[in-house]
């Protein structure tokens, strides 16, 4: 079975310069923490907690991580007391200026005890540039957080969001080719027009071919009489032809930035747009 996070991992540490700055919201959840121990060496965490807060959640309920691991994590990472912080004056300015145009625009208090809450710190502090990166959304609703993320970091007007699965290889593979499935548009866009999915279409393409030409590589490298047996080659070889000559380049056609004629990949989810209002925020 192809590893794909063991390809993902290769290609961020052969592509990364400086490690982005990533704020975990929901510093004191078990799961999110698990996974910032796990990103340690490719992110520096910030976590809208304390330390000490941290370092109890860890030895309650993750007994199971290395304290090696853990130490690294925590010795990379800033810790925010949301309370005190010195960016709430400049974050509860910039929620006034984004609502200035509504009917019953906020004051100041109320734009300062907005910002204070953890989800919208994090958002507010990737739009003013003092980090790269927020994580959120484990604990707090859609209105609360995914809402306000596509408000304030919007950088297109379709919003595009993707996953990537890997079939295990006893799969048939004449279903999709290499056994790597991409899920695209997981329920973000409410309304959906052709333009809208010709769009989300092209985007989507672009990001299959990465784990699909890493894949590649692997089985071009895989000596003779490996795993898997001539008849699965062949089969693979087929679809990647046929693969070749149905979808040429959606990214030409769809204006897709492009960077010395090759399409530009997206490795990380883009937060592009916004949905349509449930009515209830």
């Amino acid at each position: 079975m192809f590893d794909i996070e063991a390809s993902f991992d290769q290609r961020i540490l052969a592509l990364q310069k400086d490690r982005p700055a990533v704020v975990f919201t929901e510093a004191r959840d078990p799961r999110v923490l698990e996974a910032a121990c796990r990103l340690a060496r490719f992110i520096r965490p910030v976590f809208l907690a304390s330390e000490a807060e941290v370092r109890a959640v860890v030895a309650r309920d993750l007994p199971h991580l290395e304290a090696t691991r853990v130490d690294f994590t925590l010795s990379e990472s800033a810790f925010v007391d949301l309370a005190s912080s010195p960016l709430l004056d400049e974050m509860a300015a910039l929620y006034l200026e984004i609502c200035q145009d509504q009917e019953s625009p906020p004051d100041r208090d109320a734009a300062r005890a907005w910002v204070t809450q953890p989800g919208h710190f994090g958002i507010c502090a990737v739009r003013l540039g003092h980090a790269d990166m927020v994580v959120g959304g484990v604990a707090h609703e859609p209105r609360d957080f995914f809402r306000p993320m596509l408000r304030l970091l919007a950088r297109r007007p379709v919003v595009t969001e993707a996953g990537v699965f890997v079939l295990p290889d006893e799969h048939p593979t004449n279903i999709f080719p290499h056994n790597i499935v991409v899920f695209g548009d997981v329920g973000v866009n409410a309304t959906m027009t052709p333009e809208v999915l010709a769009d989300v279409a092209a985007v989507h393409e672009l990001r299959h071919r990465e784990p699909t030409d890493q894949r590649q590589r692997a089985e071009a490298e895989e000596p003779v009489g490996g795993t898997r047996p001539p008849e699965q080659r062949e089969r693979e070889a087929g679809h990647r032809e046929r693969r070749e000559q149905v979808v040429p380049d959606e990214g030409a056609e769809r204006g897709i930035e492009r960077a010395d004629g090759v399409p530009r990949r997206r490795l990380e989810h883009e937060v592009d747009g916004d949905r349509e209002d449930d009515g209830d925020e």
